[in-house]
């Protein structure tokens, strides 16, 4: 990456839900993202132009289900959150919607923190605060992916 090329980022996920609804609802309140566009299948969501994410909701087949760690696809929906007071603030929506499931410091790592929780349909989410200023090491990659890994069941 040179100085002019801006780090990569996602911008956009798609997850397909039991009840649109409910998982709307949801997200907007753990993410603090609004409501752009719906239609009878389908839900956006987005953030300001400060968080230029957005997430477009699915209305799943009826009888739909999800079929474990061996299938494909995504299996958990990981964000950046910047700091700690951001983490904080996530934890407390996630708390509030019983949807919290834990949130562990990395061992190796100062000012590193993984919070995880679950969508009404129990797709895994991740949370992380890196306030290091420092790289990842192989061990902090192995360290995280065991949490996320861990969280999909």
């Amino acid at each position: 990456m040179t100085d002019q090329s801006p780090p990569w980022s996602s911008r956009s996920a798609l997850i397909s839900v039991s009840d649109l609804d409910r998982s709307t609802a949801f997200y907007q309140a753990i993410l603090e993202i609004h409501e752009v566009l719906r239609d009878e299948q389908i839900a956006i969501l987005s953030g300001d132009a400060s968080r230029p994410f957005t997430l477009y909701l699915r209305q799943a087949l009826r009888g739909a289900s999800r079929s474990g760690q061996d299938s494909l696809g995504v299996r958990a929906l990981s964000i950046d959150v910047g700091t700690t007071a951001a983490l904080d603030g996530v934890e407390e929506r996630l708390r509030a919607n019983d949807a919290f499931r834990d949130r562990q410091s990395i061992p190796s790592r100062e000012k590193l923190e993984v919070l995880r929780g679950i969508d009404p349909d129990r797709f895994p989410l991740n949370f992380v605060a890196d306030e290091s200023n420092s790289e990842m090491s192989k061990v902090d990659y192995e360290y995280v992916i065991t949490l996320m890994y861990a969280i999909d069941v």
